[in-house]
């Protein structure tokens, strides 16, 4: 098969539990004989995944830690096959709740187009396909073949829908798909109908409480995952005066509000936790920071795009103590860069004190 993306990446060497490691790989197409050849790898021990192009009819191939390929030497050569298996298909429409006379198996509600719909294994290295609606709000996508995916879909910004998620969490039922077979998933779980959320208003502002524009604000449920997590995800950006409004959420839920700056701009980032309970108004205070800057590298090379992200360590826990997961955080207690081209980074807004560092090729 051609046009087969193959990626190598090194497995954890440090510590009990998987903790830390070298994440160094690298990747490379299969041409028209179906061939591949990665080279620059250090030895060690390495996953693999193969992933064809998306409307192949093939689904991904992974080799996870227990299958791992080993690289005695850094000049060391290893031959490992692929064979694809037929993907399954998952199709369906997505409405929206637009009026009084839509019912609850689609007739009459508005088509949705421009939706994202995400499905996926919810476990790490897990398969994932996804697509967007088109004008008649209809999406088809491939995926490999497994039972209990997570479907979410993600409404257009700015209008107003609400998420719509079918999981396996908390006694749910989730997809399956079987190869070469097509999952319609009107007909096994109803209509996909996303119906109007709920909203927050607020500003987000600089300690002299002058608003900031163009900030990326997103609002995510405080608890995301396993029983009871899930619920409505929402973005926007604040306008000239600094004000935002997001909507498409959950009534009676506890979100938390993210602001995300331009990463010139030395603002910190910011989130606080709300209380969706009619319509609150919040407002987000940034504060201008220090920066830090260097380069990743890899087995002596530059890594260019790579995301590196800065977290506020919390205190109590030994002498740094541990990463702060969940919840709101202050301004300038986490940062998000990327590298350039050089490898380069440069990470701005961020407060005095103790944070880690972690850099993802």
């Amino acid at each position: 098969l051609s046009n087969v993306n193959v990626f190598a990446g090194m497995t954890g060497q440090g510590g009990q539990g998987g903790g830390g490691g070298d994440f160094c790989g690298g990747g490379a197409q299969t041409d028209s004989n179906g061939l591949y050849n990665i080279t620059g790898l250090k030895a060690g021990s390495y996953m693999m995944n193969a992933m064809p192009s998306q409307g192949s009819s093939y689904s991904e191939a992974h080799l996870g830690p227990e299958q791992a390929i080993s690289l005695s030497t850094n000049s060391s050569t290893s031959e490992k096959n692929f064979t694809l298996a037929r993907a399954g298909f998952v199709i369906g429409y997505v409405f929206g709740n637009n009026s009084s006379s839509c019912a609850a198996n689609g007739s009459g509600c508005a088509t949705v187009a421009g939706a994202f719909v995400n499905i996926y294994e919810p476990r790490p290295g897990g398969a994932w396909g996804g697509g967007t609606t088109n004008g008649n709000g209809f999406f088809n996508i491939s995926i490999t073949p497994g039972n209990n995916y997570e479907l979410v879909v993600n409404p257009p910004y700015g209008t107003g829908y609400a998420t719509y998620r079918i999981s396996p969490f908390g006694g749910g039922a989730g997809v399956n798909i079987s190869a070469g077979a097509t999952t319609n998933i009107s007909q096994v779980f109803g209509a996909i109908i996303l119906r109007q959320g709920s909203r927050i208003t607020g500003f987000v502002v600089n300690q002299s409480g002058a608003g900031i524009p163009f900030v990326n604000v997103n609002a995510h449920p405080k608890m995301m995952f396993g029983p009871g997590g899930g619920g409505e995800w929402a973005f926007g950006m604040t306008d000239g005066t600094g004000a935002f409004s997001i909507a498409g959420l959950k009534e009676n839920s506890t979100y938390i509000l993210e602001a995300f700056p331009d990463p010139n701009s030395n603002y910190s980032t910011a989130s606080v936790e709300v209380q969706l309970t009619g319509s609150p108004s919040v407002n987000i205070t940034l504060v201008r920071g220090n920066s830090v800057s260097g380069r990743v590298t890899c087995n002596g090379s530059n890594v260019s795009f790579a995301p590196v992200q800065f977290m506020k360590l919390e205190a109590g826990a030994g002498e740094r103590g541990p990463e702060k997961m969940f919840g709101s955080m202050e301004a300038g207690g986490f940062a998000f860069a990327m590298t350039d081209q050089n490898g380069l980074y440069s990470a701005r807004g961020i407060t005095s004190g103790n944070f880690s560092i972690r850099a993802e090729l």
